[in-house]
C-alpha cells in the first residue's frame, strides 16, 4: 500500500471510529450544553441588571417654590426617563416626611431615598443608581433655574449644547482594537484547550493500540509513518469538527438571545486561528504519537508527555501575556519559535499587527518544524510502537533516531 492511500486509510478509520464513539458524542454534547448555557446565563445576568430601582421621593408641598429644590413631579417623570437610558425601571413613591422614606429604605421596601437634592441609601451607593440620581436631579434643576431666569426651551438647549471637539491619534489604530484584543483571548484558550484535549488523545490512541496489539495488525498493512501521519490527521479532524460544533452552537445561541449583542469578531482573526490549530495540533500531536509508543500502558502515558506539555503550557502564558502587549519583545521571539509560534503568533495577528515577514516567516519555521518532527516521530514511533515491556527512555529514542537518519 502506498504512502498516501495508507494514511488516508488510518485517517478515515479513525474519523468513523471516533466520531461514532460514545466518548465523541457526549463529550461534544457537554461542551455544547456548557457553551449555550453560558449564554443563557449571561443573558439572565443581563436581564436581572435591568431591574426595578426603587426610589422614594420626599413630598415638596410645603417647600417654596422659588427654592433651588426639584419639584417632584418633574423628578419623577425625568427619572424614568434616564432610568430607561441606563437600562433600570424605576418605580418612584412619594412620601410625606424623610423620616417615612429612611423608614422604606431601612425596610428594603426602597433603594434610595431622595430628599430635595439629598439622597440616602441603606448601606452601600450603588454606582448606576448614584448616576441615575444625580443626572436626573441636575437635569430638573437646571430646567427650574432657566424657568426662573426667562429663558426659553431653545435658550436653554443652545446654553447647554457641548462644544464639538476634533479627536487625532498620532499613531493611528484600527477601530476594533477592543474587539481583537477580546477575539484573542478567547481563541488563545480554545486553541490551548483544543490542542491539548485532541492531543493527548492522539497519545492515548497510540498507548492502547499497542497494548491492545492491534498496532500489530496495522502495520501488517501500512507502513509506520503512514499510520502514525493518518492518526494525527484524522484525530486533528475530528478535533476541529468539535471546535466548530461548539463555535457554531454558542454563535447560535447568541444570535437567539435579545438580550446580548453578537459580538463582532473579525473575520480575518478567526481564520488565522483556524490555519494555527491546524499547524499547531500537527506539531504537537506528532510530538505525542511519538512520545506515546514509548509506553506499553496507559497508567504510564502521563509520565513521558513532559517534553509536549511544558512547551505548550508557556507558550499559553506567553500568549496572554501577548494580549495586552503584541509587540513586546518576548511575544515577538515567541511567535517566531515553532514550539511557542502557534499559541502566540495568532494572538498577535488578532491583537496587533504583526510585519508581513514576520508571519510568512513564522508559518515557513513552524511548516519545517512539523516536517523534521515527523521524521523523528516516526523513526521513534517505528522503533518502539512494537516494543513491549518497561517504559522505554526518551534519550535512547532519540539517539536510536539519529543513528537511522
Amino acid at each position: 500500500m502506498t504512502s498516501t492511500s495508507g494514511w488516508r486509510l488510518v485517517a478515515g478509520r479513525e474519523i468513523r471510529q471516533r466520531m461514532r464513539s460514545k466518548a465523541f458524542v457526549i463529550s461534544s454534547l457537554v461542551i455544547m450544553a456548557f457553551a449555550v448555557g453560558g449564554v443563557v446565563i449571561s443573558a439572565v445576568v443581563h436581564d436581572d441588571a435591568r431591574a426595578h430601582v426603587r426610589i422614594a421621593l420626599v413630598d415638596d408641598a410645603g417647600v417654596d417654590p422659588g427654592a433651588d429644590t426639584p419639584r417632584v413631579s418633574s423628578l419623577r417623570t425625568t427619572l424614568a426617563d434616564i432610568g430607561t437610558a441606563l437600562a433600570r425601571d424605576v418605580t418612584t413613591t412619594v412620601v410625606a416626611t424623610r423620616a417615612d422614606g429612611e423608614l422604606l429604605v431601612r425596610g428594603a421596601k426602597a433603594d434610595v431615598l431622595i430628599d430635595g437634592t439629598g439622597a440616602v441609601w441603606n448601606t452601600r451607593v450603588d454606582a448606576v443608581q448614584k448616576a441615575l440620581v444625580q443626572a436626573s436631579v441636575q437635569s430638573v434643576v437646571r430646567d427650574q433655574r432657566a424657568k426662573m431666569l426667562g429663558l426659553t426651551d431653545a435658550a436653554l438647549a443652545q446654553l447647554v449644547q457641548p462644544a464639538s471637539l476634533t479627536t487625532s491619534t498620532l499613531h493611528a489604530r484600527q477601530a476594533d482594537d477592543a474587539r481583537r484584543a477580546g477575539t484573542a483571548g478567547i481563541g488563545l484558550v480554545l486553541l490551548f484547550l483544543s490542542i491539548q484535549i485532541h492531543g493527548a488523545a492522539v497519545l492515548m490512541g497510540v498507548v492502547e493500540e499497542k497494548s491492545s496489539r492491534v498496532v500489530e495488525v496495522l502495520l501488517g498493512h501500512v507502513r509506520p509513518r503512514s499510520l502514525l501521519i493518518g492518526k494525527v490527521i484524522g484525530i486533528g479532524i475530528v478535533g476541529l469538527t468539535q471546535v466548530i460544533l461548539v463555535a457554531g452552537s454558542a454563535l447560535v445561541a447568541l444570535l437567539s438571545v435579545r438580550s446580548i449583542d453578537a459580538p463582532k469578531v473579525p473575520p480575518d482573526a478567526i481564520a488565522w486561528f483556524v490555519v494555527w490549530f491546524v499547524l499547531g495540533f500537527a506539531l504537537y500531536a506528532t510530538i505525542f504519537a511519538g512520545l506515546g509508543s514509548l509506553v506499553s500502558r496507559q497508567e504510564d502515558a502521563q509520565s513521558v508527555v513532559t517534553p509536549a506539555t511544558v512547551p505548550l503550557l508557556v507558550s499559553y502564558f506567553i500568549g496572554f501575556a501577548a494580549v495586552a502587549n503584541p509587540n513586546a519583545l518576548v511575544a515577538r521571539i515567541a511567535s517566531l519559535v515553532p514550539l511557542s509560534a502557534p499559541m502566540v503568533m495568532p494572538v498577535r495577528i488578532a491583537a496587533g499587527s504583526p510585519a508581513v515577514w514576520e508571519i510568512a516567516t513564522s508559518l515557513a519555521l513552524v511548516v519545517g518544524a512539523i516536517v523534521a518532527v515527523v521524521q523523528i516521530s516516526s523513526r521513534v514511533y517505528e522503533r518502539n510502537v512494537l516494543r513491549s515491556g518497561p517504559r522505554g527512555s526518551l534519550a535512547t529514542a532519540w539517539r536510536a533516531a539519529r543513528s537511522n537518519a
